[in-house]
């Protein structure tokens, strides 16, 4: 309900963004949280789907979760079973991979043409949050690592595939990392689009220069399919 109040919020500004920077910046702000909390949760739910895939029994997953020494955890799963080192590193890998198909299902949502403005304004926060989770988690972690801590989902990935080895530890987050960066720079006009969307600014990049697409475009009457170059 709350989520709809918000939304009804924002549809009620909508005409004033281009000429009130305030209310984008506001709105913005209060888009994020439901935004986050969205990606955070298909981010658990794609650890807790992996660890099943992988044949695990005791998982769990949650919301909130607090510690004995005061701390809390927003957005947990943990799996309890014993498994081998790959179906481990699924597991763990789980998280971005799901997070990173939910930025591309918000995409898909804004180019249904189905909601308004204000709504898709949502899932463009979802889109750049989601598409960025898993470079921000390789680089969180390539750095953590770097300075000898332990770090989190990444780092455990890491750690099924390549052991203790600072050899092979070391050539796999540089091949983490590169891949994150070639996803950024494959979809940098994407990234452009969403973010001109949420802050209400004109879109100046034309897509007409020479690329490979690969996308699905829903609208209300079909599903376009584009496969190939565009010109």
């Amino acid at each position: 309900m709350i989520v709809f109040i918000l939304f009804n919020q924002l549809f009620a500004q909508e005409n004033k963004y281009e000429e009130d920077t305030g209310i984008i910046i506001l709105n913005d702000a209060i888009v994020f949280v439901p935004a986050f909390l969205s990606v955070m949760i298909f981010h658990e739910i794609g650890h807790y789907s992996m660890a099943k895939i992988s044949g695990a029994n005791d998982v769990k997953i949650g919301l909130y979760k607090s510690s004995p020494d005061g701390g809390f955890s927003i957005g947990w799963s943990e799996m309890n079973d014993t498994l081998s080192s790959f179906r481990n590193a699924i597991y763990n890998f789980g998280g971005v991979l799901f997070s990173r198909g939910f930025s591309e299902l918000s995409r898909i949502t804004i180019n249904s043409n189905v909601f308004p403005t204000a709504i898709n304004r949502y899932f463009a926060m979802t889109y750049l949050i989601g598409r960025f989770d898993y470079s921000r988690y390789v680089l969180q972690d390539a750095l953590i690592n770097l300075f000898g801590a332990t770090g989190s989902d990444m780092d455990n990935f890491v750690t099924e595939l390549a052991g203790e080895s600072t050899g092979w530890r070391t050539l796999t987050y540089a091949s983490l990392l590169t891949i994150g960066v070639l996803d950024l720079v494959w979809g940098w006009q994407e990234i452009e689009y969403h973010w001109a969307l949420l802050t209400g600014s004109e879109y100046k990049n034309s897509k007409v220069q020479n690329n490979f697409r690969l996308g699905i475009y829903p609208n209300r009457e079909s599903i376009n399919i584009v496969f190939g170059m565009n010109f």
